[in-house]
């Protein structure tokens, strides 16, 4: 029998089966979630990836539980892709203060690294995250301010669109 582990790595290696297999497992023993978000913080790329895959379909409040550590694991990855997959993911969760105000200050530092992918999607996160907070709105006009005086071309052009969007441009 296939372990979890074994099921994610399948996943990884794009196995439309592997997938069904494991939500089904997921929808009838909701402990394997836990497991699941344990195998985003593992050295091996595949078993990452495949949790990543198998999160991604899960409904947010499946997650809520778990909330706490994902937080925990964003702010320790170094991995582009998984910079974007904690970028897409997160806002979808229910943050308390204290989660959205770090989680603002690590996308703030994930959208100025341009060199890779991540960025437009941690851009798009920390107006999501921000938006349900006075202060952090704030903090967020501020940051998108200087990306557009400051930044890189491209952020400061993304910066400049989101200002224009939330109408404070």
């Amino acid at each position: 029998m296939n372990t979890l582990e074994d099921r994610l790595r399948g996943i990884a290696a794009d196995s439309t089966d592997a997938l069904g297999t494991l939500m089904r497992l997921l929808d009838e023993d909701p402990a394997t979630v836990e497991r699941v978000c344990l195998a985003l913080g593992a050295a091996d790329a595949p078993l990452r990836r495949g949790a990543e895959l198998c999160l991604d379909r899960l409904k947010p409040e499946r997650l809520a539980p778990y909330t706490r550590r994902l937080v925990r694991l964003a702010s320790i990855t170094g991995e582009t892709l998984q910079k974007a997959f904690f970028a897409r993911l997160l806002p979808l969760l229910e943050l308390d203060r204290s989660e959205r105000s770090r989680l603002v200050i690590l996308l703030e530092d994930w959208s100025t690294e341009t060199g890779d992918d991540h960025w437009h999607a941690s851009l798009d996160a920390l107006v999501v995250i921000s938006a349900a907070d006075a202060v952090l709105a704030r903090r967020l006009k501020q940051f998108l301010e200087r990306l557009a005086a400051h930044g890189d071309p491209r952020l400061a052009k993304r910066a400049t669109e989101i200002l224009v969007a939330v109408g404070v441009a």
